[in-house]
């Protein structure tokens, strides 16, 4: 550059040929050329324009040499407009300047660019001018691939916040040698504590879960260990320090390590607490899924073993197809009640003995929409709940007698009168039991010379040999010359039968439901 400098016609310029130069101007000029850093000179009231080597990039191989000598203000460029008004201040006696990652167009490709730049203007003296400033030296430094980068870092940053935000993440630093804690509001907000809040060692502690704290413990002095990989990953319950609220959380992390001794850690919080009461509701609603299908195979079994011995039993004491027809529907139309009542349960709602009863006296005609009429007195606590596995068999077992105190019984005349009554008693072994007494009176029976009917019909056997063997129940059933008494005490928890133990068997009781022939 310095051969072109010398070669420039300078005469034909208003700086004159280079020998007639102040000196201040002479060392201005030696200094940019002996520099690889783009530097600029504009001299004399015409700004006219000197560069260095390293300025080529910036006005472009295109212009190069033919702007060197040229006036700064008739260089209608985007140079002069960015940094003219700049210059010129300068030049009228004003300070030095200093401009970082300014935008100055650059001249490359064929055009001009804007460009990132750092950049100085100071005054250079010459006693000769007027104001004392005969020139103006710019020194310039092109920043625009540290802006891109910058920029980059910026944008990545700022994803990088916007992942974290959307699924919760709280980074986190730990110098292991002084045991400072850097923690965001977020993850203080976790661990029940303001924002302004100085978090510590043992303030991390003490959030934590008692029941958890050893095993955190254990994991933090691991990670510290030279001897393995630093790696942390652990998941544990937090209690607030101030609101006292339980949350899960779930922490990564990465230990490093300098000449084998740990320095820091590095990692992230994330707060599970909605993950982890998902997965509990989850597994409750897998266990009541999986208590549902056992209670739905249980009662099918149960549901096809009455079906089958009411129809044998029922196909026994008919005399007759059509009564076998009429008296099968009948009792198919009680079990349809019942599993009607079972298929409404919901939670831990149950059906109530007073319920079932109602439903089958109303089926049979018993009650005036639900009430007992002249010949019905029902007395007893409401709200006794039965377990669902009773329902079925305890329905049918209303139902035959309820059908044969209307075909034969108090309901089949009008002197006749029926009293139903329960209670909730104690049982044998301290249990709680359901006593329930189903007297008729006025009602003459037929006896024979032992004082018993001519025939045990299918409702009486289901009710002494069923009821014991499939509910565990105790039943009597008494015949006398004014009409019946029958009794039917049976428990209100599960039986031993229904948890997996055999049942206890009473001398009068051997035959299930289904043996009922």
């Amino acid at each position: 550059m310095a051969d072109v400098i010398r070669a420039h016609d300078w005469a034909s310029t208003p700086l004159g040929p280079i020998h007639e130069w102040p000196q201040s101007l002479c060392v201005a000029v030696r200094l940019i050329l002996g520099s690889r850093q783009p530097m600029f000179i504009w001299w004399g009231p015409h700004f006219i324009r000197l560069y260095n080597d390293a300025c080529v990039a910036i006005v472009g191989p295109e212009r190069h040499p033919q702007i060197l000598g040229g006036s700064g203000p008739r260089d209608p460029t985007s140079l002069w407009l960015a940094v003219g008004e700049q210059i010129e201040q300068v030049m009228a006696g004003g300070e030095a300047t200093w401009h970082e990652n300014a935008i100055v167009p650059v001249f490359r490709q064929g055009r001009w660019t804007d460009a990132r730049w750092d950049y100085g203007l100071s005054p250079i003296d010459e006693p000769s001018a007027s104001n004392g400033v005969g020139g103006v030296l710019a020194i310039c430094k092109d920043v625009t691939d540290q802006h891109a980068q910058r920029e980059a870092l910026r944008a990545s940053e700022a994803r990088l916040q916007a992942a974290v935000d959307l699924v919760g993440l709280c980074p986190h630093a730990v110098d292991l040698a002084t045991g400072t804690r850097e923690w965001d509001a977020k993850l203080k907000a976790i661990w029940g504590l303001p924002p302004s809040a100085h978090v510590d060692t043992t303030v991390f502690l003490s959030g934590i879960h008692p029941d958890d704290r050893a095993r955190v413990q254990t994991a933090l002095a691991a990670r510290t260990d030279p001897n393995g990989d630093g790696i942390y990953h652990l998941e544990y319950r937090v209690i607030g320090i101030e609101d006292r609220i339980e949350r899960w959380v779930s922490v990564h992390g990465q230990t490093t390590f300098q000449e084998g001794r740990p320095v820091n850690f590095v990692g992230a919080v994330l707060d599970i607490t909605e993950r982890k009461r998902a997965e509990k509701r989850l597994r409750l609603s897998e266990k009541r899924l999986h208590l549902l299908v056992a209670e739905l195979q249980h009662r099918t079994r149960n549901l096809l073993g009455v079906v089958s011995s009411m129809s044998t039993g029922t196909l026994a004491s008919s005399v007759s197809l059509e009564e076998f027809g009429s008296r099968f529907q009948a009792r198919l139309e009680a079990i349809a009640r019942a599993n009607s009542l079972l298929s409404r349960l919901h939670g831990v709602e149950g059906i109530t003995f007073g319920v079932l009863l109602r439903m089958e006296l109303s089926a049979h005609g018993a009650l005036d929409d639900g009430r007992a009429g002249p010949q019905v007195g029902l007395k007893g606590p409401e709200g006794v709940q039965l377990r669902a596995s009773v329902v079925q068999t305890l329905a049918l077992g209303l139902h035959e007698l309820a059908t044969n105190a209307l075909k034969y019984g108090a309901l089949s005349r009008p002197e006749g009168r029926l009293r139903v009554q329960w209670d909730i008693q104690g049982g044998t072994e301290g249990e709680r039991q359901l006593w329930i007494e189903w007297e008729e009176t006025g009602v003459p029976v037929r006896l024979g010379e032992d004082a018993q009917p001519p025939h045990r019909g299918y409702g009486r056997e289901l009710i002494e040999q069923a009821l014991p063997y499939q509910l565990g129940a105790e039943t009597s059933y008494e015949l006398h010359r004014d009409g019946l008494r029958c009794t039917i005490s049976l428990p209100l928890e599960p039986t031993r039968q229904e948890i997996g133990e055999p049942p206890a068997m009473n001398p009068q009781s051997r035959l299930p439901l289904s043996s009922l022939v």
